[in-house]
């Protein structure tokens, strides 16, 4: 098919994929790579606080190990004493049982320390990795129904809360792994047998809470979508934006009541999953841990002491040493578990982290063109949604000159929007593509793309920061330049909102900060404009940028635009007709494709769709 950029996309495979409807984010099964991955990311984010950390967590372990051995000599010393022996015998065993034990008190005490400070970093690595992939992936690939499931989950992977516990479990079971050992070795120096007996009658219980967490696995993949949806109810519930409907037309009894409909499903499959699988846990923890892992030990050991192959203090700290060997194993179990889910769902994060759908590649490094040959030209441009029947643009071409300024225009869903998006470089055409000056676009460098294009969207951010840095966003490394966001400020038209303000540019816009404001939507439009006029850039897109402005406050706008557009290559979106005469050339979509061009006497003359557009408009302004 004609058009076809080959060497400038992205993998073909990840784009078809994502085009077709298939998710591409699937996590791959197992838990070692995922924890091998996540392993590596908390050496690698804090090196010496992990080093610190696994000395701080080796070290106790052996002088647990040790304080088995220790505690065997006190009790020996103890049976020598009741036979006649002297006390120094026992208080040299007791005091070194005892420096084993505050040397176990004061390493677990710094490791808690270090603990904190490494669990931190990892979490803010967690973070930045995730936040930083997310600020990059293609606006096409958010609207994959895939991408809002997945997100869901990495989300809360990455947020504080749900970040420390993946973090703690991966580092306290590391502790209490060491431990074990420690311990295991110390009781198999006193009997081999009891020791290899303690830990195979772990196994059976181990093994059903690893296959129990993997049924839980597999429900909050199922669930996923309709935790979304909770989520969203719990959104409209608690929304100020939603807030005015949802009273004005008594929603909220309406939403709570689908709301708690929803998560008796949810909570109704939980238990059902926690019946079929507690029964069977509860059994293999009586008769593996319980039956065979204590009582069969203990009279194992016993069976040792009456044929003389176990001394009698021997025989107490090896139960000493059993009774520890169970405490910290159920707690290791539980922890394993808890680190065996988490891994789980860090393979979430990984699956995301790998989705080669960023910005840019190999080949974007271009600078964009010279000023002189600037212009742009699209060549059978065609795209389709995630997971849409039908492509959203055919078979688009048309050409800009530099320093032209054409209006979109066509009905509702006829794709203004979307090619606008793609002539920003915000969607990548499935077929053709676009050209600045015959350089592809994808090849160019995200950066220099980005210094060169400016747009205002209809639907436009509030960032809820500063008046300066409303505007000043438009060019971040000028956002210092008072004379510059004032000039911007004119041409978008929110001059009038940084006279009002007390504070001028300093004004917070947030009404939730003492002193701030809150802005109308129509203030919201201005700054957004200004934002865009900031950067000067040498291709203007106006994209329904005046749907929340007054008629005079949005003739300002487009006449402040045909001002600033002079010399630049522009493209002006708008349902107003009769600003599209501003454009030296008009573009008529229609069901995707470009159905008609000329200028708006040419259409008329014409008689065709805009024509008709026209004749409705024009029908509310004449008597």
């Amino acid at each position: 098919m004609s058009g076809k950029r080959p060497s400038v996309q992205p993998p073909r495979e990840a784009a078809e994929t994502v085009r077709s409807g298939e998710a591409p984010w699937q996590p791959q099964p197992g838990v070692v790579r995922p924890l091998l991955r996540a392993s590596w990311l908390i050496v690698r984010s804090r090196p010496l606080q992990c080093a610190a950390y696994l000395a701080l967590a080796v070290l106790p372990g052996a002088l647990l190990g040790l304080q088995v051995i220790a505690q065997r000599d006190v009790f020996a010393a103890g049976a020598a004493l009741a036979a006649g022996a002297t006390l120094t015998r026992l208080l040299q065993a007791a005091a070194v049982y005892a420096a084993v034990g505050l040397g176990v008190w004061l390493l677990t005490s710094a490791r808690t320390v270090f603990g904190s400070t490494v669990s931190n970093g990892i979490q803010s690595a967690l973070t930045e990795a995730y936040l930083t992939h997310a600020a990059r992936l293609r606006l096409e690939v958010r609207l994959h129904p895939a991408y809002h499931d997945l997100h869901g989950r990495v989300r809360a992977i990455a947020e504080r809360e749900q970040g420390d516990n993946v973090v703690t479990s991966l580092m306290t079971l590391v502790r209490y792994a060491l431990i074990l050992i420690g311990v295991a070795a110390g009781l198999f120096a006193l009997t081999p047998a009891l020791a290899v007996a303690a830990v195979l009658a772990t196994v059976p219980s181990f093994l059903e809470g690893v296959r129990h967490r993997w049924w839980e696995r597999r429900l909050a993949l199922d669930q996923s979508r309709r935790q979304n949806r909770l989520r969203y109810l719990e959104g409209l519930l608690i929304s100020r934006a939603a807030a005015p409907e949802v009273r004005a037309f008594g929603l909220a009894d309406h939403l709570l009541e689908r709301w708690r409909a929803l998560l008796r499903e949810l909570q109704a499959e939980q238990w059902a999953l926690e019946r079929r699988a507690r029964p069977i846990a509860v059994a293999l923890y009586v008769v593996s841990d319980g039956l065979l892992g204590y009582a069969l030990g203990l009279l194992w050991a016993l069976w040792l002491v009456v044929h003389g192959r176990l001394g009698v203090a021997a025989f107490a700290a090896s139960v000493a040493a059993l009774a520890t060997f169970r405490q910290w194993w159920e707690l290791a179990v539980v922890r394993l578990h808890l680190t065996h889910g988490h891994t789980l769902e860090l393979a979430d994060l990984f699956a995301f982290l790998d989705a080669p759908l960023t910005e840019g590649g190999a080949t974007a490094t271009r600078p964009f063109p010279a000023p002189a040959q600037r212009g742009l030209t699209v060549k059978d441009l065609g795209f389709t949604y995630p997971g849409a029947d039908a492509p959203s643009l055919q078979g688009i071409a048309f050409s800009l000159a530099p320093g032209e300024k054409v209006a979109l225009v066509g009905p509702n869903g006829a794709g203004k929007s979307t090619l606008v998006r793609c002539l920003l470089g915000l969607y990548r055409p499935d077929e053709g593509g676009v050209f600045f000056a015959g350089v592809p676009q994808e090849a160019i460098a995200p950066s220099e793309l980005r210094a060169h294009l400016a747009a205002v969207f209809q639907e436009h951010a509030r960032f809820r920061l500063t008046l300066r840095e409303g505007v000043g966003f438009g060019r971040v490394e000028s956002m210092h330049d008072d004379a510059r966001i004032l000039g911007a400020s004119q041409r978008g038209g929110a001059e009038d909102i940084l006279q009002r303000l007390p504070h001028g540019l300093e004004a917070w816009l947030d009404p939730g900060r003492p002193g701030g404001v809150e802005l109308s939507g129509g203030q919201w439009q201005r700054v957004a404009s200004s934002r865009a006029f900031m950067r000067e850039a040498e291709v203007l897109v106006l994209d329904e940028p005046t749907a929340a402005l007054d008629p005079q406050a949005e003739a300002e706008v487009f006449h402040s635009f045909a001002t600033m557009a002079a010399g630049h290559t522009a493209v002006l979106v708008s349902h107003r007709l009769g600003f599209a005469r501003l454009a030296d050339r008009i573009l008529v979509l229609d069901g995707g494709r470009l159905v008609e061009a000329g200028t708006h006497g040419d259409l008329l003359a014409r008689g065709g769709l805009y024509a008709e557009m026209w004749a409705a408009q024009a029908r509310w302004y004449v008597g």
